[in-house]
C-alpha cells in the first residue's frame, strides 16, 4: 500500500468509528425491542413462570449492557481518533483550501458532490486539492512516523 493510500486510510478511521457506533446503537435498539416483545402488558392471563422466559429476558438485559459498554468504549476511541486526525491536519495552514477539503471529507464525511458544492469547485479541482493536501502532509517526518506506526498496527492486527 502506498504512503498516500495509507494516510487516507489513517484519516478514514474517524468516519469508520462513527459508523461502528451507529451500528452498535442500532443493535442496542433491536435488542431493546426484543425485550419489549418479551413483555406483554395487555396479557393478563396468569402464567407459570418458566426458566425459558426468565433466561431470555436476562440474556437480553446482559446483551443491552454489553452493547452499551461497547458504545461507550467506541465513543472514547472516536474522541481519541478525532484528536489524532486534527493533529495531522494542523500541519496544513488553517486557511488552506486543501485543509478545508480534507476536513470536510475525513471529519464531516461529506461526499465528493457535497464538497464540490460547499467549496464551489468541480470534481477535478476537488481531487487536485485532496492530492495536494495529502502530498503536503507526507512531506513531514512526524506524519510519516505516524503512518509507519499505523502500518505496523495494521500488520499486527491491532488497528
Amino acid at each position: 500500500m502506498s504512503r498516500k493510500e495509507l494516510l487516507k486510510r489513517y484519516l478514514s478511521r474517524y468516519n469508520n468509528a462513527k459508523i461502528r457506533i451507529r451500528h452498535l446503537e442500532k443493535l442496542s435498539d433491536e435488542i431493546k425491542q426484543n425485550v419489549d416483545s418479551l413483555k406483554s402488558p395487555c396479557d393478563t392471563t396468569p402464567r407459570v413462570k418458566n426458566s425459558i422466559v426468565n433466561s431470555g429476558a436476562a440474556e437480553c438485559a446482559l446483551r443491552i449492557i454489553e452493547t452499551e459498554e461497547r458504545i461507550l468504549e467506541q465513543r472514547k476511541k472516536l474522541s481519541i481518533i478525532m484528536g489524532e486526525i486534527l493533529d495531522v491536519f494542523d500541519f496544513l495552514p488553517i486557511e488552506s483550501r486543501e485543509r478545508h477539503v480534507l476536513e470536510l471529507r475525513y471529519l464531516n464525511n461529506y461526499s465528493v458532490i457535497e464538497i464540490c458544492t460547499e467549496c464551489k469547485v468541480c470534481s477535478s479541482t476537488y481531487h487536485a486539492l485532496c492530492d495536494r493536501g495529502i502530498k503536503r502532509l507526507l512531506k513531514y517526518q512526524k506524519i510519516n512516523d505516524t503512518i509507519s506506526k499505523y502500518e505496523e498496527a495494521l500488520k499486527s492486527g491491532e488497528a
